[in-house]
């Protein structure tokens, strides 16, 4: 049985060719989907903000004050706008053609007929953006509006703020996509068939799950897709080409524990991977992990960042989508087991960079191991030295001359099969530490932190909104450095076992 076929916009059509079983559900059980998390709220906020300032390049252009609900009337008014000679520019125009509805970002008006625009918030072009902007030429063309030339609007990451008003003309570059617009106009052609017998089902398409259900980012209806899934699906093989994955489908294998490491070309990683799956206890090199652990020095200092990456450049001398460092934890560990805690999070207004660095040199101990989890902070420290080399640099040479990685260690040494193919921090430390993590906070990641901070620091952020944001960022921080330091004492017990000490 099939279901008449529903309009496809411009969102389902990119849903749907990431995956039939996505666009199903966007139509038709939206219910289903996970609530958009804060740092998604706050990449569309930007969004927003960007493409207001993106029509600023065509002055005078007029815009489709329709809602979306109202695509017809919208169309109607579109039209009549492309049909005065004296609007430059239409935004947010509206098109529907071939059962494709979609809204352009600008349609320009030249001597030879319209232009295209589509505004993205990125800092370059992306693969999935020429069949956003093929979509919606199609959609126009169909309805009998051609389009002469194409372009992808993003941001220039080589504008550097001078901290007076924005300047559009400089913060965006246009690319010019039309000469690659013909395969992937044919792309759309060939796509809509089958997105419209996938929309025509009265069921779900099953479409196996996989890393696209990850990538670019996660899909709100994991939960559902993924309910009955096995304990150890092969997707979750590190560093797995596609190759390897086709073949495991070709051989109807999606469970870790059936993968025959002999049949398949498997480095040792992912040896190890399917090990430690099939036999449900951790894969430990203990010579390796005794190795690395002997190189830790007193005060050991556990130490983490947080970060964030506006869009738009909020501080004067930064440019769009820097990575701005705002706070800092650090435990440390002194050789008689006591613990302190020192920490930074900048509430004040202007750029928080050179508070950051100094808070830092000074709480940082003279001497002893500097733990951290990943290349992240010296990635970070690195930044700081080129833009403050007088304060900064002496700080990376420190850090450099004793910094101990954890990631590292655990990669060469433990694999644990709750690890499930990842070594992030909040995979590994509740599987080697059962009962810690980070349950009950309110921030839930790096992403979360940074997008926290932005609404931290956001003048219409009310003041008991912000003492909340404050103390959750704090309590984040601080269980990031707290983790390192379980996660050391763990690795310590699984390399010297109790009966080892004993002996």
């Amino acid at each position: 049985m099939s279901r008449p076929t529903v309009t496809i916009s411009k969102t389902r059509f990119q849903s749907g060719l990431h995956c039939a079983r996505r666009l199903w559900l966007d139509s038709y059980h939206r219910e289903l989907a996970a609530s958009m998390d804060r740092a998604s709220r706050v990449r569309l906020a930007a969004g927003h903000r960007i493409g207001k300032l993106a029509q600023e390049l065509w002055p005078g252009g007029q815009l489709v004050e329709i809602a979306a609900a109202r695509h017809a009337r919208a169309v109607a008014r579109t039209l009549e706008l492309l049909e005065d000679p004296e609007v430059p520019a239409v935004f947010e125009a509206a098109f529907e053609g071939d059962g494709v509805r979609v809204r352009a970002d600008a349609v320009v008006r030249v001597d030879d007929g319209f232009e295209l625009y589509e505004v993205k918030s990125s800092s370059r072009l992306k693969a999935e953006h020429l069949t956003d902007v093929a979509v919606q030429i199609h959609a126009m063309e169909s309805q009998g509006v051609e389009v002469v030339r194409a372009f992808l609007v993003h941001l220039d990451n080589g504008y550097l703020w001078d901290g007076c008003a924005i300047d559009p003309h400089r913060l965006f570059v246009a690319e010019e996509v039309t000469e690659s617009m013909a395969e992937a106009r044919a792309r759309v052609v060939g796509e809509l068939p089958r997105l419209r017998e996938a929309l025509a089902r009265t069921s779900e398409p099953d479409v196996p799950i996989g890393r696209h259900c990850r990538r670019p980012y996660p899909c709100p209806y994991m939960k559902h897709c993924w309910r009955d899934a096995p304990d150890h699906p092969v997707s979750e093989l590190p560093r797995a080409r596609e190759e390897l994955l086709s073949a495991f489908a070709r051989d109807g294998i999606d469970d870790l524990r059936r993968v025959d490491p002999e049949r398949y070309d498997l480095n040792a990683l992912q040896r190890t991977t399917v090990q430690a799956a099939v036999s449900g206890v951790p894969v430990v090199r203990v010579r390796a992990l005794r190795r690395a652990l002997a190189r830790l020095r007193y005060p050991i200092t556990f130490l983490d960042f947080e970060t964030f990456n506006p869009a738009l450049p909020i501080y004067p001398g930064t440019r769009p989508h820097q990575v701005i460092p705002f706070q800092w934890s650090a435990h440390v560990l002194e050789e008689d087991g006591s613990l302190g805690h020192r920490e930074f999070l900048w509430t004040e207004t202007g750029d928080p960079r050179a508070a950051f660095v100094g808070g830092l040199a000074e709480a940082l101990p003279d001497q002893g191991s500097i733990v951290v989890y990943s290349d992240y902070e010296r990635q970070r420290l690195a930044d700081l030295a080129r833009l403050l080399p007088e304060e900064a640099s002496p700080l990376l040479s420190r850090f450099q001359q004793r910094s101990f990685d954890l990631l590292e260690v655990v990669r060469e040494s433990v694999y644990h099969p709750e690890f499930h193919g990842s070594f992030s921090l909040k995979r590994v430390l509740p599987a080697l530490v059962p009962g810690s993590g980070y349950e009950g906070l309110v921030i839930a990641g790096g992403q979360d932190a940074g997008a926290a901070y932005a609404q931290l620091i956001d003048p219409r952020s009310d003041p008991e909104t912000r003492a909340g944001l404050e103390d959750a960022l704090r309590a984040y921080c601080e269980a990031d450095t707290r983790a390192e330091h379980e996660l050391l004492q763990a690795l310590r017990a699984i390399a010297y076992p109790a009966s080892d000490e004993a002996s």
